[in-house]
């Protein structure tokens, strides 16, 4: 049975992660190694961290650089062959996640990854995969599924590290960069995660998330790109301007 990583990165959200450690820690799958990066929380969120620290395998909580410096010492720390990040607030799909996800997968798979629900003011809403960038499309901008949904191989992530110099994107940049070193990923159709799909980083700052996928891609500065991005502001602020949504 192989050894999966999980790692919750914190800062500030006591109020939204006690939900999320349950998660982990009552999957039950038994080879699962759990690590806590915060960053230097004083909300309390270190005092509901330490209620379940008999269940954590690393706790660390100093000051970072952002989001993807904490996800890189969460990797520098994993023992796991899997590592999968989980942030606070979110939550796997069930308590089998894992054992269901990993029971029947190709030795030879580097990532693997599945489908997942996000929480909206509509309610639940499942998002499939689809056409995600290693497919046969020519045309891909996006990743074309969420990072809080596969499982890389830990070796490739210590190998990559993220790229700090992106805000959004430096995931897709991993994956991505995997995909051209020849890793080898395998979709399994069934939902992952459960994941606030409302006040995320992302979902503020589009303009941020599409440069930097093109810039991923390396089309950053092609006319295409730059026509479409100026379509989605100019889509964007008619959408403001006449109350469209």
């Amino acid at each position: 049975m192989d050894k999966i990583t999980i790692v919750t990165v914190t800062y500030n959200c006591s109020k939204i992660l006690k939900e999320t450690l349950e998660s982990c820690i009552n999957q039950d799958y038994e080879n699962v190694e759990y690590i806590i990066i915060d960053g230097a929380s004083t909300d309390g969120t270190l005092g509901i961290i330490n209620q379940y620290s008999e269940n954590i395998s690393f706790i660390l909580s100093e000051p970072d650089k952002g989001i993807y410096d904490a996800m890189n010492k969460g990797i520098e720390h994993a023992t796991g062959e899997w590592i999968f990040f989980l942030n606070a607030g979110d939550k796997f799909y069930s308590n089998k996640t894992l054992s269901d996800l990993f029971h029947n997968i190709d030795s030879e798979s580097d990532a693997v990854l599945g489908d997942y629900y996000s929480l909206s003011n509509k309610g639940l809403i499942l998002h499939k995969v689809d056409r995600p960038f290693y497919s046969d499309n020519p045309h891909y901008l996006s990743m074309g599924f969420n990072h809080q949904c596969i499982f890389v191989k830990t070796k490739w992530a210590k190998k990559l590290m993220f790229d700090l110099s992106f805000k959004c994107c430096a995931d897709y940049n991993m994956v991505f960069q995997m995909y051209k070193h020849g890793a080898k990923f395998e979709y399994k159709e069934m939902p992952i995660t459960i994941i606030e799909g409302r006040y995320g980083f992302s979902q503020k700052h589009v303009n941020i998330q599409r440069y930097e996928e093109a810039r991923v891609l390396g089309k950053e500065h092609d006319l295409s790109f730059k026509l479409y991005d100026l379509y989605k502001r100019i889509r964007a602020l008619i959408k403001v301007l006449f109350n469209i949504k």
